[in-house]
């Protein structure tokens, strides 16, 4: 038997791929149908949750763009997931909005209101972290592994993106 196995021939099948011509660059794939993006979390006003609440606005934005083609409606659609504390916080400019026409506005208002930048901006001065870049450097400096590779470098690259190249550790 074994005489046999080894006096077969052993030739490689024929490819399917002998007429594919390979090249280095990736080709373009195009997606037709609609992307269905995740809605926001509410947000209740944690310094911590901040910048996760902004980059999940940021993204629905994104992929929905045809529905916020007026200034304020990205704003205007943001604070609509304002709960808690950040939904105590809006109610007043909110007020404002709806009962003053622009002129008769507070200015924070205004800012809030006329642009995205602007609510980002001021939700930002209220529930931001007003010493974020020298609590990741404290974070870095600090940090020490003591479980795997990959949740130490997981952990190093979220603080050093928070500093984002402002700074460079001294």
């Amino acid at each position: 038997m074994a005489a046999n196995s080894s006096s077969r021939s052993q030739q490689a099948p024929a490819s399917n791929f002998d007429d594919v011509e390979m090249t280095d660059a990736p080709k373009e794939i195009t997606i037709n149908e609609t992307l269905k993006i995740a809605l926001p979390d509410k947000y209740q006003g944690s310094r911590q949750e901040l910048d996760t609440f902004l980059l999940q606005l940021e993204i629905y934005f994104r992929f929905n763009q045809d529905k916020f083609t007026e200034k304020e409606s990205k704003s205007i659609w943001a604070v609509s997931y304002l709960r808690g504390e950040a939904g105590k916080w809006i109610q007043p400019y909110l007020r404002d909005y709806f009962e003053h026409d622009d002129r008769e506005r507070m200015q924070p208002t205004r800012t809030i209101f006329d642009s995205f930048e602007g609510f980002k901006t001021e939700i930002r001065r209220i529930f931001g972290n007003s010493n974020e870049l020298e609590v990741a450097e404290d974070k870095i400096f600090n940090l020490k592994q003591t479980g795997s590779a990959l949740k130490y470098a997981t952990e190093f690259r979220r603080y050093a993106g928070q500093l984002n190249g402002t700074r460079s550790p001294s």
